[in-house]
């Protein structure tokens, strides 16, 4: 819904094909879940209702320890790629690209923070494999979390 507010608001500036981009891109930054969900699943389980209830189960339980969550495309790396690609090939095609995921991050930033879980998620692949050797030393092993996210979404 917030990406289409956001199109609207940045339609007159944008036009039409940049903000179409704009709002794809707003909307599928969010597809990196997806992809974690068949990472953690080892590719065993396509279902998007499953991956909707998983996530729904992470939300619900992401306070119970030390939780570490990682979406690939909502990583500062992945915003540095955008950005070159921007700076060196089209900054007509990827100047917006980059707005979209830019405006889907203010929200979830504000989401997460308003929850009271503004470091739930790693916001760097850096960051990520830094957090997870330091969780690992503590023994505490990120990948059981998930274990358990995936059977509480089994059950319906």
């Amino acid at each position: 819904m917030a990406g289409l507010v956001g199109t609207a608001v940045l339609y007159p500036v944008l036009g039409p094909a940049q903000s179409m981009l704009f709002f794809t891109s707003s909307v599928l930054i969010d597809s990196d879940h997806y992809l974690a969900y068949l990472w953690i699943t080892k590719g065993k389980d396509w279902s998007p209702a499953r991956m909707f209830r998983f996530y729904s189960r992470f939300t619900e339980h992401n306070r119970e320890k030390e939780v570490l969550g990682f979406s690939l495309f909502h990583t500062i790396e992945i915003f540095i790629v955008v950005y070159l690609l921007a700076k060196y090939l089209s900054s007509f095609l990827f100047i917006p690209i980059l707005l979209g995921m830019t405006y889907h991050m203010i929200f979830d930033i504000a989401w997460l923070t308003y929850h009271g879980v503004p470091t739930v998620r790693a916001f760097s692949i850096v960051e990520y494999f830094i957090r997870k050797r330091l969780l690992l030393k503590k023994g505490i092993n990120p990948e059981d979390f998930y274990k358990k996210m995936f059977d509480l979404s089994e059950k319906k």
